[in-house]
């Protein structure tokens, strides 16, 4: 909803239209996201998030505490034309979280 509202000047900046008409993913990729996890429950991924791991806990739970993760998931594989939030740059493939830093690691003052 927000690509058609010029909200994601971004993909217009790297011609993902283009590379839209060449391919829009697979969903038998999937792609690791190593960051600080992903948010489970987000509208716009809990159909694209396979299992995941998190490093700190060393359990299967790796959902973000920081925000940062599922900001980088949704870049690369938000649900696309499902009239909910913005529009990732791949329409099928899946996401494996790997919570591998948590909510403070990312702050410079730390």
């Amino acid at each position: 909803m927000l690509y058609r509202e010029q909200y994601q000047w971004n993909l217009s900046a790297i011609q993902a239209e283009a590379g839209w008409d060449i391919t829009k993913g697979d969903e038998h990729i999937i792609i690791a996201v190593i960051d600080t996890g992903v948010d489970l429950d987000h509208p716009d991924l809990r159909r694209r998030i396979t299992n995941g791991y998190n490093v700190l806990l060393n359990n299967n739970f790796p959902d973000d505490d920081n925000g940062h993760g599922t900001h980088v998931a949704g870049i690369i594989a938000s649900e696309t034309n499902n009239h909910e939030g913005v529009a990732g740059i791949t329409w099928y493939n899946k996401i494996m979280p790997i919570k591998a830093m948590g909510a403070r690691v990312l702050s410079p003052l730390l």
